[in-house]
């Protein structure tokens, strides 16, 4: 199994050409709002679509080469109305794009979880 540390938009693409001649694999991503966050700061002119280019190379992943994808901590608390709801912090064309959500909540001893199925068709 390999690991690939992405800390910048330019590994994410180069860790991407590096498994687009893997099949079948598990990507797991942990927190990649940190690449969009940490570069929204410095994006240039002609850069502004780097979210819709990163779901578009994850898809290109899931499809091409039979790939799952993992990705975490991709949404963030806010209040609305009174009431706490979950945003993606990569805007909400990437909600639109989320097969499955898993929200966990570690009470006490124990971890709840409940799955949250998006129909992508409707």
């Amino acid at each position: 199994y390999e690991c690939f540390r992405i800390f910048s938009i330019s590994d994410f693409y180069d860790v991407c050409s590096i498994l687009q001649s893997e099949t079948g694999f598990y990507l797991f991503i942990d927190s990649i709002t940190f690449v969009i966050e940490w570069n929204k700061y410095s994006i240039k002119p002609g850069e502004e679509n780097h979210p819709k280019k990163i779901y578009n190379k994850l898809w290109d992943l899931i499809y091409s080469n039979n790939a799952t994808i993992i990705v975490t901590n991709h949404y963030r608390p806010k209040l609305e109305n009174g009431n706490k709801v979950y945003v993606p912090r990569l805007g909400n064309n990437f909600f639109r794009i989320i097969s499955y959500r898993v929200l966990l909540k570690n009470n006490d001893n124990e971890i709840e979880y409940k799955v949250i199925v998006n129909d992508l068709n409707g």
